[in-house]
This record gives C-alpha cells, sequence and structure tokens, in this order.
C-alpha cells in the first residue's frame, strides 16, 4: 500500500466528507418530514384494516431513514477522526494541507500565502505534512 497517495486521497477528500454529511442531514430532515404521518389513513390504517401500499411506503421510508442515519454515523466518525489526526500536525503543516487539498489553491499562491521562497521548498513541505498525516492515519505502516 502506497500510505502517501491513500493520504492524499483521503486528503483531497475531506471536503466532500463534510459536503456529504450536510448533503445526509438534509437527507435526514426531508425523510422525516415525508414520512411523519399527517392523518391516520396516511398510516395505512383505514376502517376496514391496513392500506398494504401506504404500510410498504411507510417501511421503504423507515428502511430510507435508518440508513441514512446509518451513513450520517459514518460520515461523521471519519470527519472527526481526519479532523483530530489534523489538529495533530504543526500549523505550518496544518495550513500547507488545508491550502493544497481542501482549498486547491495554486501553488503560486501558497508560495506568497506562507512566505515560501521556492516551489521546491513548498513540495518539501507538503511532502513532510501529508507524511506526518500518513503516520497518524495508518500507523507504522506508513512509515515503510
Amino acid at each position: 500500500m502506497n500510505c502517501f497517495k491513500e493520504a492524499e486521497y483521503v486528503l483531497y477528500n475531506y471536503p466532500k466528507l463534510r459536503t456529504a454529511l450536510n448533503n445526509l442531514k438534509t437527507r435526514k430532515s426531508q425523510l422525516i418530514h415525508i414520512s411523519a404521518p399527517s392523518d391516520k389513513t396516511s398510516a395505512g390504517i383505514t376502517p376496514i384494516g391496513t392500506n398494504s401500499v401506504n404500510v410498504n411506503n411507510t417501511y421503504k421510508d423507515l428502511t430510507e431513514l435508518a440508513q441514512t442515519v446509518a451513513n450520517i454515523s459514518i460520515t461523521e466518525n471519519k470527519v472527526n477522526e481526519i479532523e483530530t489526526l489534523l489538529n495533530e500536525l504543526s500549523d505550518e503543516e496544518r495550513t500547507i494541507i488545508q491550502l493544497w487539498y481542501f482549498q486547491q489553491m495554486e501553488k503560486e499562491n501558497i508560495l506568497e500565502h506562507l512566505n515560501i521562497s521556492s516551489l521546491d521548498c513548498l513540495y518539501k513541505k507538503r511532502k513532510m505534512a501529508v507524511n506526518d498525516f500518513a503516520v497518524l492515519y495508518f500507523g507504522a505502516i506508513a512509515l515503510s
């Protein structure tokens, strides 16, 4: 496994995970609103019995809600894990990762923003930051 490339993949996708988390929370709210019975007939209860179509729709909605809640939990855990590891890095390393991977800023702008003299120096600092993140994320295997 190439831990450096895997760490880059995690870092590039971190902003998408945060967006996905917001989307999932919105979806959960929509499902709760849509699934909420407005009267007893919407739950499939009729004077004669139950309406199987409404029961099936309610079951489908509840299943989708349960899956969405599970996806929120998984995504929140991953976002929190990444944020915790980022906070373990130095301020400079964290800033380089934020500008390079999250904001995808042009390299020349990163140089200017961080007052770094050369692209070579920036690439070395970025490599060190990602290597440090990889060790925190993958453990000892990242050192091989």
